[in-house]
């Protein structure tokens, strides 16, 4: 599922979507520790390894992981320094996109990736 625009973000919420084996939901991207940027490659490169699909950061989610608000991004920066970590750290690469979705308060990014 390709994310592109805002109202296709505040659908996720408005309809409860739940995640998939092609949907995940991340509620906010952290890059400053190392634990953090390693599990953000294992989300990335999963999804990707697994066949494809989306992930979803600014959007966090119920127990369920079912989506459940729009928590927006605010530091740009850190989504050329995820790109960068990526490119960098996943062999083969990995065949993604970055899109930067302005919301109230922010951003969100969808990542969608395929195999």
């Amino acid at each position: 599922m390709d994310v592109k625009r805002a109202e296709q973000v505040e659908a996720l919420v408005t309809n409860a979507a739940a995640e998939t084996a092609v949907l995940e939901f991340k509620q906010s991207l952290t890059l400053g520790k190392r634990v953090d940027r390693i599990e953000t490659l294992k989300d990335l490169s999963g999804m990707g390894n697994g066949g494809g699909g989306t992930i979803v950061y600014g959007v966090a989610e119920r127990d369920d992981g079912v989506a459940a608000a729009i928590e927006p991004l605010t530091q740009l920066a850190d989504v050329g320094r995820l790109e960068d970590l990526v490119r960098s750290a996943i062999r083969p690469p990995l065949l993604w996109t970055v899109e930067t979705i302005p919301v109230d308060g922010g951003f969100v990014l969808s990542m969608p990736m395929r195999s």
